[in-house]
């Protein structure tokens, strides 16, 4: 399918850590977009849970929903055509828009919540933009490992932020 510009849903993974992102993503298109019906993008399963992953809880409780859910299908067909979902997309695309910044961008290249390659393409565009864009790139990481390693550079880098100490541009290619 070439929807490259939603590739970090994989609508066509049943992994419990794709789909939950399914109703959440309804719930982003609900607010935005108050006359969308999520009944149009998620199937029964999911749309039946669609209240308790979306008011309930955390992150946690919503893998937990998905995970009950199991490996049917979140999306219905068609649901790459949907006009809000692709608005919604279109105005929250990241990488060539303006950012207050700078912003730090943390990647593992093994990742399973956050899709690695997208997220490189998003710091390329914000590069090519001349945005002020810190990429930090650890290889073999998924996503709360890298989050947990890099504690002490996240610090680092929100301090010198906070302290006015000026950011220094040329970390895009990492």
């Amino acid at each position: 399918m070439d929807f490259d510009w939603f590739e970090e849903h994989d609508a066509h993974s049943l992994k419990t850590i794709s789909a939950m992102y399914w109703p959440m993503t309804a719930f982003g298109i609900k607010a935005s977009y108050p006359t969308f019906n999520p009944a149009r993008l998620l199937t029964k399963p999911f749309l039946e849970r669609y209240a308790d992953a979306t008011q309930k809880g955390c992150w946690d409780y919503d893998y937990a929903v998905a995970d009950e859910v199991g490996t049917r299908r979140p999306v219905r067909p068609g649901w790459e055509r949907i006009p809000e979902l692709r608005r919604y997309n279109a105005d929250n695309h990241s990488g060539d828009q303006p950012i207050y910044g700078p912003l730090l961008v943390l990647a593992g290249d093994d990742d399973q919540s956050v899709n690695f390659t997208n997220i490189k393409k998003g710091v390329d565009r914000a590069c090519k933009s001349g945005l002020a864009v810190e990429f930090v790139h650890r290889a073999g990481l998924d996503h709360d490992p890298l989050m947990e390693k890099t504690i002490d550079l996240q610090l680092e880098w929100t301090r010198d932020r906070l302290a006015n100490h000026p950011w220094q541009p040329g970390t895009c290619s990492q």
